[in-house]
């Protein structure tokens, strides 16, 4: 008796696995190399984020606490905010505190039609060539588009692209004890040296620094982006002693909440007005956004309903918007249902070719921009150093706008800059400074 056959399976079982097995296959070393290039394992991408003791770059390490966050179309400044956080790390690992830099000069400059802070720095507090190795060590970490000349024995410059944006003056080495001797003694009015007792010239004095701090004083506005979603930040913000520009989103978690807590304790409030950034839609601007293919009614109504949801607000400024603000027909629909309200305009400068602020210009409105983005590099010292910055551009140029976001780094910041700030300096809300 013969065993029955078992039945074959049909030919095209076969090629179907033999498929389904090779798309599993290519899938996992598709997976696998994306896992290895965000990591930076292949060397074709560096790492997502960098840290060196405290500071990460803002526009990687936010993407949890600020959901709706785009990079600036601003390289040059960019790099100055780098090359200012590898001075500050190189100060670090040497052990010196902030207080061995000193900002001495920072002017407003223009290359290639990107403008940029070029600023003149003095540091101290260690031997000038262990100075120059730190930092020319930090450079090569923090700013590796940054290149250090030596100009004279105590000053080096920082160029980027061959554009120099820091000159920096080393302080000499402190000279050897000399033994003391008696107060020399001159004819009053006389154009003679004075003599010492044992007969010879003292020598002279210090020469003056030529970049002192401007005399005068200045206005400073801080404006904190991105409100509305934690209401624990807008509480240390009230609480700080000087005024502090609430810029909320319309359409936050706690957008009300947020408002009403910072007009009961006297803060301005404007709306963080999102609009259509370059990166869209991969750049989630979040709700309440105008972009530039919609009609001017379609602005008109969606600007319309954000300020009915923050009434208290007396100004906006952009969220976003680095392709919004670059079309001229776009910005001129917002500006047409901004001025029916009477606000004002801060221009963020998300985008060198912005139209926004020469716009509202030629239409007759209060209009203002960024001075200073002040935590681009999260980190406390760095966050405080920039406005320093912005202290220094009040005193040089009368006002100053600064903008930050409700980290956690730039809420520390903010407090420890409360103690140590210079007293020249007015903070002020937007409003209250003259159109620039």
């Amino acid at each position: 008796m013969t065993e029955p056959t078992p039945p074959s399976l049909p030919r095209w079982v076969l090629p179907v696995m033999g498929a389904i097995c090779c798309l599993i296959l290519v899938a996992a070393l598709a997976l696998g190399l994306k896992t290895l290039r965000d990591t930076g394992m292949l060397g074709d991408k560096p790492p997502a984020t960098r840290t060196a003791q405290n500071g990460t770059m803002r526009e990687q390490a936010d993407a949890g606490n600020l959901p709706y966050e785009e990079s600036l179309d601003a390289p040059l400044e960019e790099g100055v905010k780098k090359v200012d956080y590898a001075l500050l790390q190189a100060l670090g690992s040497l052990a010196l505190n902030q207080n061995s830099i000193e900002l001495n000069e920072i002017e407003l400059r223009s290359a290639g039609g990107q403008e940029y802070h070029f600023q003149r720095i003095r540091l101290s507090g260690a031997p000038n060539q262990d100075i120059a190795n730190a930092i020319a060590a930090s450079l090569a970490i923090w700013a590796q588009n940054a290149t250090l000349t030596k100009t004279t024995d105590s000053t080096y410059s920082i160029s980027l692209h061959g554009v120099t944006t820091h000159e920096l003056a080393l302080a000499q080495e402190t000279p050897p004890q000399v033994p003391e001797t008696t107060t020399p003694q001159t004819e009053p009015g006389s154009a003679v040296p004075p003599i010492a007792a044992n007969g010879t010239t003292p020598a002279p004095g210090p020469a003056t620094d030529p970049h002192t701090t401007p005399k005068g004083s200045g206005r400073l506005a801080i404006v904190i982006d991105d409100l509305g979603e934690s209401v624990s930040a807008a509480k240390k913000l009230v609480a700080l002693s000087y005024p502090v520009t609430f810029a909320i989103w319309p359409r936050a978690t706690h957008t009300r909440q947020v408002a009403e807590l910072g007009a009961k304790h006297g803060e301005e409030i404007i709306i963080h007005q999102p609009m259509e950034p370059v990166g869209y839609p991969e750049v989630r601007p979040g709700p309440g956004t105008v972009f530039v293919q919609m009609t001017p009614d379609q602005i008109h109504t969606i600007i319309a309903d954000n300020l009915k949801k923050v009434p208290e607000a007396v100004g906006i400024n952009n969220h976003m918007g680095s392709r919004f603000t670059q079309d001229r027909a776009a910005v001129r629909a917002a500006l047409d249902e901004l001025r029916k309200h009477n606000l004002f305009v801060l221009d963020s400068w998300t985008h060198s070719r912005t139209k926004l602020y020469a716009e509202a210009q030629n239409a007759g409105m209060k209009a203002y921009r960024r001075s200073v983005f002040i935590d681009v590099i999260r980190d406390v010292s760095s966050i405080v150093h920039q406005l320093e910055k912005a202290e220094r551009i009040a005193l040089t140029t009368g006002q100053a706008i600064a903008i930050g976001h409700p980290l956690p780094e730039t809420l520390a910041a903010l407090k420890q800059w409360e103690a140590k700030r210079n007293k020249a300096v007015t903070v002020v809300t937007v409003g209250s400074l003259p159109p620039q």
